[in-house]
């Protein structure tokens, strides 16, 4: 179990980089302090690491990033709490989790493009006693419907026989513009670098 300090100080850390004030940490520790519990303390700062030097895309990242990035570092006992846990076909495959990704244009931002992933709760039983920090995929989605601010014009989750999703499915842009930069570049005959494992389907 994560040391109470240890959570404090990666919390305190999170809220310094992402400019979120004192009430903030107040309102949010106790749902750090439920989500956090079965994972080690160093792994706890290593995720929070890990979140803050990635791109968030949309808004703040959520406790539900920081979960998943311990879980891919191998920080959470996660067999202690969902051994016996009956998560529906849905959410089987991530333990009560659904990955979701929002495309959108960013009104005040010159209608600029945006791919955000997020991991949110799934809405069945046990995935809403178990992940009760996280919002749940459908709650995201009317989050970013009410945001005036952005243009939503595409909301993925994953779904039973759905896990995951290739990057081109997730940002078609970015896609896009990638494999555009690689067919210049074999035009003018240098040397490829792709990034493979995020364009297999």
């Amino acid at each position: 179990m994560a040391h109470a300090s240890i959570i404090k100080k990666a919390i305190t850390m999170f809220a310094a980089n992402y400019n979120k004030n004192d009430a903030w940490i107040d309102r949010t520790l106790p749902i750090w302090e439920r989500a956090l519990e079965n994972c080690k303390d160093k792994i706890v700062l290593d995720a929070v690491d890990e979140i803050m030097f990635s791109p968030s895309g949309y808004g703040t990242p959520k406790i539900g990033d920081v979960l998943e990035a311990a879980k891919r570092l191998g920080g959470i006992q996660a067999e202690k709490i969902h051994k016996s846990r009956n998560w529906c076909d849905d959410c089987r495959y991530h333990e009560g989790v659904r990955i979701t990704v929002a495309r959108y244009y960013r009104i005040d931002q010159n209608n600029k493009s945006v791919s955000s992933e997020r991991v949110a709760s799934c809405t069945c039983k046990d995935a809403l006693e178990v992940h009760k920090g996280l919002m749940t995929y459908l709650e995201r989605l009317e989050k970013l419907k009410a945001d005036s601010r952005i243009k939503l014009h595409a909301y993925l989750y994953t779904y039973q026989g759905k896990n995951g999703f290739t990057w081109e499915e997730k940002d078609p842009v970015g896609y896009a513009e990638h494999c555009k930069r690689i067919d210049e570049q074999r035009k003018n005959g240098k040397q490829i670098q792709t990034f493979t494992k995020y364009m297999e389907k």
